[in-house]
């Protein structure tokens, strides 16, 4: 197979001609994004274990239990060693201090987006 078909889940291929106006009038039902439920054994086309999936109303009763769970976890654990020295950087006086944090976080994290979200995060931290 070429690179570009392995990347489609099923049947799909892409199309390199297609631009946004018609990505977006393109119209694909719920079975379409949805992938098919595994075959329950490997070495066939679709293989691996099954598993049921959640619902989203289900997956939103577990939020408040989870964010419990996870500041629990922090006050018992505190920070990590980079947070640390991100809330150091962010109280340090001087120029251009929140960038320098998201380049180090960027460092850490991999990826601009979570690294904006914990400096913010950090941020808020400090005014607290």
């Amino acid at each position: 197979k070429q690179w570009y078909q392995r990347r489609v889940r099923g049947n799909k291929k892409l199309n390199f001609g297609m631009t946004s106006k018609t990505y977006l009038q393109r119209e694909e039902t719920i079975k379409d994004v949805m992938p098919k439920q595994k075959a329950g054994f490997f070495g066939v086309e679709n293989g691996g274990h099954r598993v049921t999936p959640i619902s989203q109303k289900k997956r939103k009763l577990y939020l408040p239990k989870l964010t419990f769970i996870k500041s629990l976890v922090r006050e018992v654990g505190g920070y990590k060693p980079y947070e640390l020295r991100i809330v150091d950087l962010l109280k340090s006086p001087g120029a251009n201090v929140e960038k320098k944090a998201q380049k180090l976080a960027k460092k850490k994290l991999g990826s601009h987006k979570r690294a904006k979200k914990k400096v913010a995060e950090l941020s808020n931290l400090i005014k607290a």
